[in-house]
């Protein structure tokens, strides 16, 4: 039987999302906040956090401290994210009074990081300080765990790319440590883990770029055969991007998120004894938060109460009236669930 129980970890943006998010199930809390000296020191086109100053991160210090001091009255615990690839010398030298501020005068709980030496400069300023991996580390096997898990991580925010036997398998050669994957809303096309860029002028990688296919110089032509398949594979490559880019951003019938979901997976994950659910999208609603806490909750509560899979996978489907997006699977972080099932 699993040990671990499923943990709804919950983006915030504004201190009047707190009570609400709490009420409809967050188990816990993540944040940005990127003060106004890092924009003066190193220029907007830096993040301290992958997001800009007005999205998705906390406006004020004082709102900070707000949000958290509400969020312990439920004793629920807040993670500040600082999940840059990677800081220069200059950075991490203002990343000290940055990291004791918020945690001294503000009482974050721990960390969100992806950088392996901030982690390792958070442990020396702050040594008993909670630290989450961000899934920008691309944390893809068993050894990467371990290796976090020496520098002193508590918790891996797994990549969405990864599969369910691939979770089975990294939480089983380390059953110490607590595993974090993605359950709703924003997807990415690539990699987010080796991604340099930011979405401030678009994102590129949604770019239908033109390309053309040869063949490998042993020959100078295609079969008719190779000919449909390519065309085939690259028209439903096409409707991919599209679904990422276009349908993503509309709400379903029953006003969910339409975005990439795992919902039919949480049985899985907990199976795997995975600790915590991850909603995405710091910069989203209010409204689109709330929705996306209520409906992880009422999977993970059927979950919870012995539900079986058939049954799960229903009642997610169903919810969300995704009916046909669910069966093409380009939606799924997990689409292993149900090619199974065909």
């Amino acid at each position: 039987m699993p040990k671990k129980y499923l943990k709804i970890n919950v983006p915030l943006f504004l201190k009047e999302e707190v009570y609400p998010l709490i009420e409809e199930g967050a188990d816990e809390f993540y944040c940005g906040f990127l003060p106004s000296e890092w924009h003066g020191k190193f220029s907007r086109v830096v993040s301290i956090n992958r997001r800009n100053y007005a999205q998705g991160n906390v406006q004020s210090f004082q709102d900070l401290q707000g949000m958290v001091r509400d969020a312990h009255t439920r004793k629920v615990p807040v993670h500040l994210t600082l999940n840059a690839q990677t800081y220069t010398c200059e950075q991490l030298v203002f990343l000290k009074d940055y990291c004791l501020k918020v945690v001294e005068k503000a009482g974050i709980d721990g960390f969100v990081v992806s950088d392996p030496g901030l982690i390792v400069l958070i442990r020396e300023w702050i040594p008993d300080i909670s630290i989450h991996v961000s899934n920008l580390a691309a944390v893809h096997n068993s050894m990467a765990i371990k290796f976090f898990g020496q520098l002193g991580a508590k918790r891996i925010i797994l990549p969405r790319q990864v599969t369910i036997t691939e979770v089975v398998e990294m939480q089983n050669v380390n059953p110490e440590m607590e595993l974090e994957a993605f359950i709703l809303n924003d997807g990415c096309v690539l990699e987010e883990g080796n991604c340099c860029t930011t979405h401030d002028r678009g994102a590129f990688c949604m770019t239908e770029w033109r390309y053309q296919f040869k063949t490998n110089g042993k020959r100078n032509h295609f079969s008719d055969k190779e000919k449909e398949n390519l065309k085939s594979n690259q028209e439903a490559y096409s409707h991919w991007i599209r679904c990422h880019e276009d349908i993503g951003r509309f709400p379903t019938p029953m006003g969910y998120s339409m975005g990439p979901c795992g919902l039919c997976a949480i049985l899985a994950l907990y199976q795997a004894n995975v600790t915590a659910l991850k909603v995405v999208g710091r910069e989203s609603t209010t409204d689109r938060k709330i929705k996306s806490v209520r409906i992880t909750r009422i999977i993970r509560d059927l979950v919870l109460g012995g539900a079986t899979e058939d049954s799960i996978i229903k009642a997610a489907i169903d919810l969300r009236m995704t009916h046909d997006v669910c069966k093409s699977g380009y939606f799924c972080y997990y689409p292993s669930i149900i090619r199974n099932r065909k």
